[in-house]
């Protein structure tokens, strides 16, 4: 927070806190689920009765596109391109980080 804070606002506060990390903590790519579980499990007839229609939207968006719930949730209107020879969605960072950045 504190860097963001000197970038924005041109402070040129040195990073005090560069390098420093938390005990235990690792940073590390989260292993996807494994086809057969999301086959079995999450995609089974009547797996999803219990939640409510959005979150069904929400859930076949990510499991077709492997957008994060994030971008699908917070997805504005003007990203998403139907008029398009091959339809698709325009993911922008608007404040959080991509994927793939």
């Amino acid at each position: 927070m504190l860097k963001d804070v000197s970038i924005r606002r041109r402070l040129n506060i040195p990073e005090i806190f560069k390098g420093l990390r938390l005990r235990g903590q690792t940073e590390r790519s989260r292993m996807p689920f494994e086809t057969e579980f999301i086959q079995l499990k999450l995609l089974a007839p009547g797996a999803l009765d219990a939640l409510n229609e959005d979150a069904r939207y929400v859930l076949c968006v990510v499991t077709e596109t492997g957008m994060r719930l994030s971008e699908v949730v917070n997805l504005q209107e003007d990203a998403i391109r139907l008029d398009a020879k091959i339809p698709y969605v325009k993911v922008q960072p608007d404040g959080r980080r991509l994927k793939t950045m």
